[in-house]
Order: C-alpha cells, then sequence, then structure tokens
C-alpha cells in the first residue's frame, strides 16, 4: 500500500479498512437498485434514473441508522435487502392510511419487522485450504512454428 499522507500508519491502515463498506456499498447501487445496466436513453433520463436510485438507497440507510441508534447497535449489522423490502411493503400502506392512528399501527408493526432484519452472527471462520490445481485432460494443442 503506497500514500502519501502524513498521518500515523495506523490510520492510514485503518482508512483503507474502511475501503470494504464502500465496495458493499457499490454493489448494493448496482445489483439491488439495478444500475449495473440503466435502461433510459437520453443523458437526461440517465441522470435522473442515478438520482432516483441514490435517494432510496439513502432513504434505505437514513433507516437503518435510525432502527440502529434505537436498538443501540451498529448500521452495518441490518440487511440492506430486507430493510427495503419492508419498506416497500409498509410505505404505501402508511402514505394510505386513513387516521393517524392507522398510520401509527402500521408504523409499529414496520418497526417490529426491521427490528428482525438483522444480519444473523457468522459461525466461527472456516479452515481455509491451498488452492488446489486441477489438471487439464485435455491439453491444448502444441503450436506449430511458422516456416
Amino acid at each position: 500500500m503506497f500514500t502519501t499522507l502524513d498521518d500515523d500508519k495506523k490510520e492510514v491502515v485503518k482508512l483503507y479498512g474502511q475501503r470494504w463498506k464502500v465496495e458493499t456499498d457499490i454493489d448494493t447501487l448496482k445489483t439491488e437498485l439495478r444500475l449495473s445496466q440503466l435502461t433510459c436513453k437520453t443523458a437526461q433520463m440517465v441522470e435522473k434514473e442515478i438520482e432516483i436510485a441514490m435517494l432510496s438507497y439513502n432513504l434505505v440507510r437514513a433507516v437503518i441508522c435510525q432502527k440502529a441508534q434505537q436498538e443501540g447497535v451498529e448500521p452495518r449489522q441490518f440487511s440492506f435487502t430486507k430493510v427495503r423490502r419492508i419498506l416497500n411493503i409498509y410505505e404505501p400502506k402508511i402514505a394510505a392510511a386513513k387516521t393517524c392512528q392507522e398510520a401509527e399501527d402500521l408504523e409499529r408493526k414496520m418497526n417490529h419487522y426491521l427490528g428482525h432484519a438483522k444480519l444473523r452472527k457468522r459461525q466461527k471462520k472456516r479452515k481455509t485450504y491451498p488452492r488446489a490445481i486441477w489438471n487439464s485432460s485435455k491439453p491444448f494443442p502444441k503450436r506449430k512454428a511458422q516456416a
């Protein structure tokens, strides 16, 4: 790793460790919000499609942060996909609620399910094995020298 920063080496290593979170966020944008292949044809519509995806991503992350603060856990312990699905189910219902009481009841139910959207704790690390080399049953033919 190379850096021109004058910071402490431990701080640089810690900062570099945060890179994984950025990588997973980009992957989430591409897979969950379908930004890996844009469907619009004009530059204006592509811009709008990206803006809408970023808005929905930030909404889900904001809900995750709120729930994580309520429960006193790290936001990364919640599943983005589960929270997004819960929001997709309950947001239209809450918006269509006829009374404040009905909206509050729906919001309570949604918060209940959000509490269950945590990622499972992983089991102990799996044993690693050295990479195996497979012998090919059909090797490529040898090239003949051209005259």
